[in-house]
């Protein structure tokens, strides 16, 4: 009886291991999968491609920081378009001004300013 009892507790603590390591496996399996997910998309936003995507749907801390590095990646591809416009309009306003300032030096006493002098400059 004694032997039969410490057989069946051997035996259900073996299958609890059994189970208990195929689970673990999993689960590590999924955290490797996740991580693995994160760290390559955060790799390519730092790369430049803010057009990256983190196709994670996981109500976990997994999901969370993928929601978080697709606002950050939206958030960085809006600023730089938005520093792109804003230096090509510095650069036309640039070029305006070397053309009009060729202008005057070219021809000083034609030239007649088609609009009030900018605030700010100054008139020498």
């Amino acid at each position: 009886m004694k032997r039969e009892l410490f057989y069946i507790v051997l035996t259900m603590f073996g299958f609890s291991l059994a189970l208990s390591i195929l689970v673990l496996l999993g689960v590590s399996r999924d955290v490797r999968k996740k991580t693995s997910l994160l760290t390559s998309a955060s790799k390519k936003i730092g790369e430049g491609y803010y057009e990256t995507v983190v196709n994670l749907n996981s109500e976990d801390e997994f999901g969370a920081i993928a929601g978080a590095l697709n606002t950050m990646a939206k958030e960085i591809s809006q600023s730089h378009e938005k520093l792109k416009s804003e230096i090509d309009e510095r650069q036309r306003a640039e070029e305006e001004s070397c053309r009009r300032a060729k202008h005057v030096i070219a021809e000083p006493r034609r030239w007649r300013p088609s609009a009030p002098w900018p605030a700010g400059w100054p008139m020498t």
